[in-house]
């Protein structure tokens, strides 16, 4: 099936790595690693993630961190810029993965240190197999931008974790720091001296006036508004609603002369949200998805339609399964197209593609559309298919904007409040899902593969934010909405309606 609910397939935050080990005098011990990405939000967040193979401390040693605790560096290289700051991590704090306990690595929950009741850093796990660490709140004292590449250390005992963010530049500027694929370096990261300062000549601005699109609108972040953001869980009979916390992106480029101006989105990050009675909802950026618009003069036909529905006949092939959802979306309107389609029963994607299936291992490099459907049994040789209708709707004011996001969603058990740490239990398939700040709804046919059954029709309403004042950095009051549908998971067929509004 095209996004489903599978099974230990997690999609955490991840930095890729490659790790450097030497030593430093008779003492220390300095591993380097090359980093993927990496967060600054002055007094909200820090974080950065890893995964590679990596030396972790002895269980029991003098550099085992639920003996002798640890500390996290994280500093502008260049003094003078976005600063530094150092969180202790009390040994009460840590405590050993694996069996024996430490085998694994280890793992720091702010929660539970004794010493620093109120730690900045919910967690940080060292890991054999991964690094990472998220610390929130006013004890993130950097202050973006940096003069220079970001420096990372985390030590314990006598060894050093090192990594120096260089790399692919994001953002930098007074609302954050971004940056990915940044390579290893020789050496852990120091602060330097200061750089020569100058005056800078400063052009002088106008303030933005309605109507009079600027030539670029450029990136900027929207801080979710966790009291009216919402992601909605709707099932057959229920609906569960989550409140999300976190940050997406949202770039838009030149404008051209009919005012229009291409635009993306993406998930930066959001917190784990608590799903009451199973675990913990965890959402990550995926992707890469298509771009949308946006009609700085005002325009018409933003709305999009979600239509999906479970069964739409017969197949023995994925190939055959596309053809008939592209006919079948045809029949709805010339604006609807295939959006995605899965052929249950046979493996989608990798080697083995169109091969019978019973469950994802059979299908490396793709997945088993299908294999672990809630209700009414197996649906072996069923086509289910989404189709989307675009440019719908009457005329939008402007400012109004369409993107795509891409995101994979998984849930882990444990219900701490953190992603990442857990093999997760329920897997969807990443999609890529169509946001529009106009109006979007969804509705599911033959829910479950039951001919009487269906989700919806769902509604969700969006706001839009005027180009000129976009352009400025300001995203406060837009709402993006939009649909995701997904066939046969853990829990069923469902749809998960996004309201994503800036604060």
């Amino acid at each position: 099936m095209s996004c489903l609910l599978g099974r230990y397939n997690c999609w955490a935050l991840v930095i890729g790595l490659t790790c450097s080990t030497f030593a430093v005098g008779a003492e220390a011990v300095d591993q380097t690693f090359r980093g993927r990405s990496t967060l600054v939000r002055q007094s909200r967040i820090a974080k950065f993630s890893s995964r590679d193979a990596f030396v972790i401390p002895a269980p029991g040693s003098a550099d085992d961190p639920t003996m002798s605790g640890a500390t996290l560096e994280m500093f502008d290289v260049v003094v003078g810029g976005a600063g530094n700051v150092t969180f202790s991590l009390d040994a009460s704090g840590w405590r050993g993965l694996g069996s024996p306990a430490g085998s694994r690595g280890y793992r720091y929950s702010g929660s539970k240190d004794t010493v620093n009741p109120s730690a900045a850093c919910r967690t940080v796990f060292l890991r054999d197999d991964r690094i990472s660490a998220i610390c929130r709140g006013a004890s993130v004292t950097l202050s973006p931008p940096f003069n220079g590449n970001q420096g990372i250390i985390l030590s314990t005992g006598g060894t050093r974790y090192c990594a120096e963010f260089g790399g692919k530049i994001l953002r930098n500027d007074s609302r954050g720091f971004r940056r990915k694929n940044a390579f290893a370096q020789l050496t852990c990261p120091v602060q330097g001296t200061p750089t020569p300062t100058h005056t800078p000549t400063v052009a002088p601005t106008s303030t933005p006036t309605p109507g009079n699109p600027p030539a670029f609108i450029g990136t900027h972040q929207c801080d979710l508004d966790s009291l009216n953001s919402a992601l909605l869980l709707q099932l057959e009979s229920t609906g569960v609603l989550l409140r999300p916390e976190g940050e997406i992106e949202v770039g838009c480029g030149a404008v051209d002369g009919s005012g229009q101006a291409v635009c993306t989105c993406e998930l930066l990050s959001m917190n784990a949200i608590p799903l009451l009675g199973i675990g913990d909802v965890c959402v990550e950026s995926s992707g890469p998805c298509d771009s949308g618009v946006t009609e700085c003069l005002g325009g018409s036909g933003f709305d999009f339609d979600s239509v999906g529905d479970h069964n739409i006949g017969t197949c023995g092939s994925q190939g055959g399964c596309a053809s008939q959802c592209d006919a079948h979306c045809g029949g709805l309107g010339t604006a609807y197209s295939a959006q995605g389609s899965s052929c249950e029963g046979f493996c989608q994607g990798g080697a083995n593609e169109d091969l019978v299936c019973g469950e994802d291992a059979e299908c490396p490099g793709g997945h088993c559309p299908g294999k672990e459907p809630s209700q009414a049994g197996p649906h072996d040789g069923v086509c289910n298919c989404t189709c989307l209708g675009e440019g719908l709707g009457g005329a939008v004011p402007a400012g109004s904007m369409t993107c795509e996001m891409g995101v994979s969603i998984t849930v882990e058990i444990d219900g701490n409040q953190i992603c990442g740490d857990l093999a997760p239990s329920i897997v969807l398939q990443p999609a890529c899902g169509s946001l529009t700040t106009a109006t979007a709804t969804a509705t599911l046919f033959h829910a479950n593969d039951d001919n009487n059954d269906r989700i919806g029709p769902l509604t969700a309403a969006g706001q839009h934010q005027s180009c000129e004042v976009l352009a400025t950095g300001n995203t406060s009051g837009m709402a993006l909405v939009g649909h995701l549908q997904f066939y046969d998971s853990a829990l069923g067929d469902l749809i998960i309606e996004e309201r994503l509004v800036c604060q």
